[in-house]
Order: structure tokens, then sequence, then C-alpha cells
């Protein structure tokens, strides 16, 4: 569904429809490095906007050529991956694909991902500690005009060492003189594929035949070691009916609402917009949900400066799944797994009730910012910009001693992504005649990443009424900032921070003959 409202005032304002309201917005002008470029590096975000994703990667998954978008689970909201023509090194841990991810930048924010060094101090490396959010989950493809996937060196040499893998460019739609007010929402529903569920039976008949064929006698005996949930056939929980999926899938409603309002004059022009998303899962009763705000303002006091200042804010909640390996891997303690959930819906309802008795919130806040001054005398052209996307992240846990053999736990997460730059660029068009033109350009880069994370966790607290690691307040005590709910011998600490700093520096000079003969020169330290 589709709405757009104009106020009265839109009449009185027609008659500023021929300003070029572009000017207060970067501009993707052809040069020789455009003319290079695939035609089929353009995707139409009015085609993805309907398109039900949750995250950038599930947006333009088989949309453009080269681009291979690796998605190992269908929980919304999960840390998916990009490749831009392959990659440059084996894969074999997540710092390899941390390293090859393309850059993504938005209105001129190059955006900072989530540095994985916090898998050193895990056991099990099966998701990150941390609420292990997709951080191109706040992308609202409502607020997205163009998308473009740029690949060749030509293109993304402009980005320095960060373009290295690739850069995919995401601009949000531009202000408008006409004052209106936009309305747009989508729902739908999700089906679960059927599956068929077996018992303890068929698992019975299936193991025998194995047992049949390879034991030492050449047939099953007392004396072979055997399951001992499929010893007794008497047992309902395993030998009745397995209809567990009756709780385990279910249809997920995915909606998305957003509202925005823009208006101004030649001088001066804003857009205002605000967002949610639910994105719902067909399993596990997981999902994830998104807040999100962008306010955008342009100014030009002259002819040949302009202003613009943007903000987007986003918040993301995730329901994650109760996957038992995912949870056993989290609290690096294995339990006795001789008997699995029983599949019967009654057992499984029980197991699930335990769940109630804890908790598992994870939260992200995710925010970008930019500052652009920008001078165009002609020929020259200066644009300088400071900009911030910090993305940081909660997830709180407590698992009741019903899940782990008479031990809970607790754990505690806060940790953020940070990135600061401050980027200018100087171009210059020499135009001899129709035949011959020139282009210039030069740019510096001043990119500083900050990534921290406090982490704790703990077992065998005093019960499970109390959730959380409690100290001791009183700086009078002799145990003050001790743990006093969960034994101390027994409470882990991990604190982390690292930073990347780059600077660089990058000059292009081009040469176009007739549209026909290209000469490129490149230069970047």
């Amino acid at each position: 569904m589709n709405f757009q409202q104009q106020t009265d005032s839109a009449e009185e304002d027609s008659t500023k429809l021929k300003v070029d309201t572009t000017r207060f917005q970067p501009k993707s002008k052809r040069t020789v490095f455009s003319a290079l470029e695939s035609k089929g590096n353009d995707v139409d975000p009015k085609k993805l906007a309907i398109f039900p994703a949750f995250t950038l990667q599930q947006y333009l998954k088989g949309e453009a050529a080269g681009l291979y978008v690796q998605e190992p689970s269908g929980e919304p909201g999960t840390v998916q991956n990009m490749f831009i023509r392959g990659t440059s090194q084996p894969l074999v841990s997540p710092r390899e694909q941390f390293a090859t991810q393309p850059l993504v930048v938005l209105d001129g924010i190059p955006l900072v991902g989530e540095h994985p060094f916090a898998y050193d101090i895990q056991q099990f490396k099966f998701d990150r500690i941390g609420p292990a959010t997709n951080t191109l989950a706040n992308i609202n493809m409502d607020n997205i005009e163009s998308v473009q996937i740029l690949k060749d060196l030509g293109s993304t040499s402009v980005y320095g060492p960060k373009g290295v893998n690739g850069v995919i460019l995401l601009t949000s739609k531009r202000n408008s003189t006409v004052r209106k007010i936009n309305f747009e929402s989508h729902i739908g529903v999700a089906q679960p594929s059927g599956v068929t569920t077996v018992n303890g039976r068929f698992e019975n008949d299936f193991r025998r035949q194995f047992y049949d064929k390879y034991t030492a006698n050449g047939s099953y005996s007392e004396n072979d070691s055997y399951p001992l949930y499929l010893s007794d056939s008497l047992n309902n929980d395993f030998f009745g009916p397995a209809n567990w999926n009756d709780k385990y899938y279910g249809s997920a409603l995915s909606y998305s609402v957003n509202a925005g309002i823009s208006g101004g004059s030649e001088r001066a022009n804003f857009r205002f917009g605000v967002g949610t998303t639910t994105s719902g899962g067909v399993a596990d009763n997981t999902g994830a949900d998104r807040y999100s705000t962008r306010f955008q303002i342009n100014m030009r006091p002259t002819d040949w400066m302009a202003f613009t200042a943007i903000i987007n804010a986003n918040r993301v909640d995730r329901q994650r799944n109760k996957n038992v390996r995912d949870r056993l891997s989290q609290v690096n303690y294995i339990p006795d797994l001789s008997s699995p959930v029983a599949p019967n819906k009654t057992k499984y309802s029980e197991y699930l009730a335990q769940f109630d008795k804890g908790f598992d919130d994870n939260r992200s806040n995710i925010v970008e910012g930019l500052v652009r001054l920008g001078i165009d005398l002609g020929k020259f052209k200066f644009n300088t910009t400071f900009g911030l996307d910090h993305n940081e992240g909660y997830r709180d846990i407590f698992y009741p001693r019903t899940l782990l053999q008479t031990t809970n736990y607790a754990s505690n997460y806060y940790g953020y992504s940070r990135r600061v730059f401050f980027d200018n660029t100087a171009t210059y068009d020499l135009k001899i005649n129709d035949v011959h033109t020139f282009n210039f350009v030069v740019g510096s880069s001043f990119q500083y990443d900050t990534y921290k994370y406090n982490y704790a966790y703990a077992y065998k607290g005093s019960n499970d009424f109390v959730k959380l690691n409690l100290l001791q307040s009183d700086p009078n005590r002799s145990d003050y900032l001790e743990p006093f709910v969960f034994r101390r011998e027994l409470v882990w600490k991990f604190l982390d921070k690292t930073r990347n700093n780059q600077i660089s520096f990058t000059g292009k000079a081009s040469y176009n003959y007739k549209e026909i003969l290209y000469f490129i020169c490149n230069v970047a330290c």
C-alpha cells in the first residue's frame, strides 16, 4: 500500500520545481570511470523496497552480477557475508571473512563492521559473543534512491585501501522543495515448509540394520552398546506421536511502516522520516524488529557553497533461537546429551517452558552522522566531509538450572564498533574542445576505527530467582565490587579494545578522446 499526500502550499511552490535541488546532493557525474562500469552494477531500489527483506545482504542477493551473498541461517537479523568477484584469500576463520567484506557507503559514510577479535576468547566459534546482529540491518530500503556496485580499480580507487574488496554505494532519497508527507507500508505472512517427523520406532529400525551388519556377532544383542532412550518401546515420550513440529514451526508475520515529511526552499530544505520493520522467523519463534529515524538538512548560503547534515539512528532487537548447539557453545558447558529432547509435543512444550524462567535479550543501537561542506567554482570543485558511524550491542542472558543439570548461567555483554572519518576531495575538469577532455581528482582520507567489548559470565548462582551477577556496592566493605550471588571463583571477566587508524592519499588523472579512447592514471598511498 502506498499513499502520498501534499499540503495545499504545494501548488504555491510548483513554480520552484524547475530548481535543480540535486545541487545539494553529491552528483554522480559521468566520467571515464563510470563509462567503464558494467550496466549490471545499478540495482533498482524500488524493486528492492517491496521485497520483505531485513538486511542489506538479503536485498542484494541475486540482484547484481559478481556479488555473492553467504546466508548461513534463515534466522532474521543474523550475520551474513558478501563477496564481490570472489575472495582474495582462503576463508579459514572469521578474521578472513571480515577482511574480505566490501565497503558499504551510505550517503558518503563508510560503514564500520563488527571486528572478529572477540572470537579469541571463545572455545566454540559458531557465533560471536554479544548480540551477533547483522550490522547492515539498519538499511531501510524505503529511504534509498540508488544502489551501485563498484568492482573495478578505476571506480574503487577513490576509496583507497578500504575499497580493495569492492564498494557498495547507497544514496538516500533527495530532499525536495515541495512540501509533502509520505506514508508507505507493506505486510506479509511467511509459511513454513512441511517436514516429516520421526519417533523412536523409526530411529530404532534405522539403527538396528547397521547393528545387524557391523557388530562382531553379525546381529544385534543385549551386550551391544545402545542408546538408553531407545531401549524401552513403551516410553510414550519417544515412541509416541512425533508432533514437536507444531511447537517449533509456525506462520510468521512481516511488516514495515514508514512515514516521512519533506519541504523547504531553494536555499534550504529538509527531509525527516521514521519507520518500523518486523521480520518474523518461521522456526523456533525467532524474529527481529527495527525502529529507525532519519533527518537530513541541506543549505546553500551562496550559489557556490552547499552545506549538508545527516543523522540516521536505528534500534534493532532480536529474538534468538533456542538451538542446543548455539546455547551450549555460548555457555561453554556441555551437559549430559545421551538423551535428546523428546519429539512429543507435550514434552517439547515442557522443555520450552524452562526458557521462560530466564531471558536472552539482544539489543543493538546504530547511529550514523555526517556533515559535508561543498564548494563549486565551475571547473573546480572541493568537498570536505566529517562523519561518524557508531554501532553498539548488548546481550544479557540467564539460563535456569533446569536447562544445565542444576547449574544456572548468567552473562552480560556490551561492545561497540566506532568509525570516525574526515575526507577531502578536489576535482578539476579541463575541456580543451569537443575532442580532448581531462579530469583530475585528488583526495585525502583520515579514518579512526575503535572496537571494544566488556564481557562477563558466571555459573552456579545461589538460586534461579536472582538472575543478575550482583556486586557488593558498599565501598567500606573489604569485598567491595565482589560478586555475592555467584561464587567468585566461577565468575569470568573479559575486557578488550583495539584500534585501527588509516591515512590515505589518492590521485587520479584521466584523458578522454571523443568518448572512444581513454587513458587513466591512478596513484594511491
